[in-house]
């Protein structure tokens, strides 16, 4: 073999290409938090171009941290730490709960780089009905949609491809992990008799479950007397009854939804806007209160949140 002969080629063009494309992702990530994600994945988009993930959820866990809701974090259908990565830091105590093996390698990392010692307690295992092994739809493309397939999911087989931009659940748009899954009220009593203990009175439970939902929330719910807390869940079912959960908690739970509200503006800005789209109108996430399935015009789906008094 003559080494010497050995030649790669690349074009004036190429060159002048890949050196575009790199300077404009250093541009474009120049915000981005000093953390691990999965290239190609839907979720980094957001944080890796913004620095920010979610923010209106991010100012809503810090606004309730910072008003007297600091004791614990609770953050189950943990990904990647997103959530504990960006506020984790506004809490005396942090439990992640994440199933996923892909999400749990890149999570201790991202958990170790961003928060070093704060305390938390990672739980390798999803909550729900018993104790026992099962399988986790992973949707190609996007690690934080995935979902278990069974009876205990609320979701229907349309609104579970729905979510990810399928048509119908496929084999070939999802990856199969075997994840185990644990009794969701033996665990929640455990953890809440171990902060309650502690003094740990007053906090956060985020819920990503992707159709969990109501098997999370009835494992957890009603909180030990003496506890509070402000639950935010995701929900993709219209259908979903939040006002008999709400109902359920013995006038204890009071029931908002996390909404975006387009701001007005006159005449001048949106002339502006026609040659400045950076001029139209900016938004605002706010909090309405929930009063029934009548009032919210049947849509149970969104951004919930459910206050807890002790």
């Amino acid at each position: 073999m003559q080494w010497s002969s050995f030649e790669y080629l690349q074009t004036g063009k190429e060159k002048f290409a890949r050196e575009q494309k790199r300077v404009a992702y250093k541009n474009l990530t120049q915000a981005a938090p000093n953390l691990f994600f999965l290239a190609g994945d839907r979720l980094p988009i957001e944080p890796l171009t913004t620095g920010v993930y979610e923010p209106h959820v991010k100012k809503l866990i810090e606004f309730a941290a910072n008003d007297g809701y600091q004791d614990f974090l609770i953050d189950i259908g943990a990904n990647i730490g997103m959530t504990y990565v960006q506020s984790g830091l506004c809490f005396k105590e942090v439990h992640l709960y994440e199933p996923n093996p892909e999400c749990i390698s890149i999570l201790k990392l991202n958990l170790h780089r961003a928060l070093g010692n704060h305390p938390y307690c990672l739980h390798e295992f999803g909550l729900g009905q018993g104790s026992h092994d099962t399988d986790l739809m992973v949707p190609r493309g996007n690690l934080g949609g995935a979902f278990v397939p069974d009876q205990d999911n609320g979701l229907s087989q349309e609104l579970l491809a729905k979510k990810d931009g399928y048509l119908s659940v496929q084999a070939q748009n999802y990856r199969s992990q075997q994840i185990r899954i644990e009794d969701a009220k033996e665990q929640m009593q455990k953890l809440f008799s171990s902060l309650k203990t502690r003094n740990l009175l007053s906090g956060v439970i985020k819920i990503d479950v992707e159709g969990y939902e109501s098997t999370v929330l009835s494992g957890m719910l009603p909180l030990p007397v003496g506890m509070r807390a402000m639950i935010i869940f995701e929900c993709w079912d219209p259908q979903f009854d939040f006002a008999a959960l709400l109902a359920g908690q013995n006038g204890r739970a009071t029931g908002f939804k996390l909404i975006e509200k387009r701001h007005q503006y006159n005449l001048f800005r949106r002339l502006l806007k026609k040659v400045a789209p950076q001029c139209g109108p900016g938004t605002s996430h706010t909090l309405i209160p929930y009063k029934g399935a009548a009032a919210q015009s049947a849509d149970g789906a969104g951004d919930l949140v459910m206050i807890i008094s002790g």
